[in-house]
């Protein structure tokens, strides 16, 4: 029974993917002839979508190598040989098909448009990241003579804390060889107040000294007033008045505390942006508190 049931199964889902496969395999074809009818017309550029809308739904050579050809009369040359090469390994071992994708190959190679793109080894810094056209470049291709399609490119570089840098070059649809090197980076400047020349974080230094003077102040000003209910609660001649006087003098205290573990926090953490103002702005500032009845405590924690 356990068996039949796996046979079924299996059944259903070899029938729901030839399914899918026939599917595909009919936008497929439908894409291939409207290819071939738009080129017959003359409309390359709608014809090579075509073509690469149906080898996407079903990746055969013949489709790979009406898309070069397409590519090829498009005077996309550098993208037409790169299909002439792809579709001559699809259709190893197939003769005749094969024959002609490298035939086609050979002939278009050289014809073919250059472009390097140098990148000395003292401007990698760390995070680099070249772009062609908006397409990140893999390192292998640095400093490498890589077959390009003729027309307007764009080459772009970037990298963390370092201002970016792009330009543009024309290449030749056919025998041109074109060459452009990276600069060296520079660093970002560090931003500064408008007219004060001061750094943003020295800025939050202030606000930071400000908060903790104020925060100090009001530490004292519930320190002396809880002291007050103290001699209160001690001149007091009853109970309900003494429990009264000492729970106010208690509660004071508290906020005495809460108000000197924020006041002092707020003054490290500004003295440290102080310090460390002519360096780029840290990650992350954590500052902690905690006081009890019969504790306090302040915890700063600084993360670059």
């Amino acid at each position: 029974m356990k068996h039949a049931w796996m046979v079924f199964v299996a059944a259903v889902l070899l029938a729901v993917g030839s399914g899918q496969a026939s599917a595909q395999s009919a936008e497929a074809e439908v894409l291939f002839r409207d290819g071939k009818k738009l080129m017959a017309k003359g409309q390359y550029a709608e014809a090579c979508l075509a073509f690469e809308g149906s080898f996407k739904k079903d990746p055969v050579a013949t489709t790979l190598l009406n898309l070069a050809d397409c590519r090829e009369k498009n005077g996309q040359l550098a993208s037409a040989w790169g299909h002439f090469v792809e579709a001559a390994r699809l259709a190893r071992g197939q003769g005749a098909i094969e024959k002609s994708a490298q035939d086609r190959a050979d002939a278009l190679e050289p014809k073919l448009s250059y472009l390097v793109v140098a990148v000395p080894n003292d401007v990698r810094v760390d995070g680099l990241v070249v772009k062609r056209d908006g397409v990140p470049m893999d390192p292998a291709e640095w400093n490498r003579k890589m077959p390009i399609d003729g027309g307007h490119h764009t080459i772009e570089a970037r990298a963390p804390a370092h201002e970016p840098w792009s330009t543009s070059v024309e290449v030749g649809t056919s025998g041109d060889e074109k060459s452009l090197t990276v600069p060296a980076f520079r660093a970002m400047p560090l931003r500064t107040a408008p007219g004060t020349g001061m750094t943003g974080r020295r800025k939050l230094a202030l606000g930071g000294w400000a908060l903790g003077a104020v925060s100090l102040g009001g530490a004292l000003a519930f320190e002396l007033s809880a002291r007050s209910s103290y001699d209160d609660a001690k001149a007091a001649t009853t109970n309900p008045a003494r429990r009264s006087a000492y729970d106010t003098a208690n509660d004071r205290r508290l906020y005495a505390g809460v108000a000197l573990g924020v006041g002092v926090a707020a003054v490290a953490a500004g003295t440290l942006l102080w310090i460390t103002g002519r360096r780029a702005a840290p990650e992350a500032v954590e500052v902690q508190a905690s006081v009890g009845r019969d504790m306090g405590g302040v915890t700063v924690r600084w993360d670059y």
